[in-house]
């Protein structure tokens, strides 16, 4: 038992997710070393913490409503920010379960920096309107086909060539697919 028990809390040490223990008035009760690592403090700092003094944008009066939601649905999932020691906002997504332990109750949320998927996800939104416009702009006539050869998209110097609004030309190729499939 003795051996189960030290090897769950070296998983906990050394899991890549920041896991928090927090009690019903928001106060941060433990934490793991991925939390200090990601944020800055020292155990000993977030201890004296509540979710308040990392999160800025939970409100210290909705937390006792969020608690109630919490404990009657057992489980939460939020994307927030998280304030570092340094004064940098961490984009995070919180996993928190609810847990009742020898009479006591507490949130453990599971706590991931996702800014390198915001990141990939804002070049991606980038790129993709890189593309439309170059698609939009261009000095040729081009459409975008699905692989099923059902014409999608068809940019403004093939509409002007063939003389249609975009809506009308898809809808005459549209046409001229079902004739040539019959």
């Amino acid at each position: 038992a003795e051996d189960k028990l030290r090897l769950t809390q070296f998983s906990i040490d050394h899991a890549t997710d920041a896991l928090y223990w927090i009690d019903q008035q928001a106060h941060i009760v433990d934490v793991n070393q991925a939390a200090c690592a990601m944020l800055g403090y020292s155990v000993e700092e977030f201890r004296r913490m509540t979710v308040h003094d990392i999160n800025p944008h939970f409100s210290a009066a909705g937390w006792p409503a969020f608690w109630a939601r919490t404990k009657q649905e057992e489980a939460a999932s939020i994307q927030s920010e998280h304030r570092a020691k340094d004064g940098r906002m961490i984009p995070v997504e919180v996993n928190m379960q609810f847990l009742l332990y020898e009479g006591r109750e507490y949130h453990c949320a599971f706590v991931r920096d996702i800014s390198g998927r915001i990141e990939a996800e804002r070049a991606l939104r980038e790129s993709e309107e890189r593309f439309r416009r170059a698609f939009e702009d261009a000095a040729i006539g081009m459409g975008v086909t699905t692989i099923e050869g059902r014409t999608i998209r068809a940019n403004r110097a093939l509409c002007a060539m063939l003389g249609y609004s975009e809506p009308e030309l898809l809808e005459q190729i549209g046409r001229a697919s079902c004739r040539e499939r019959v």
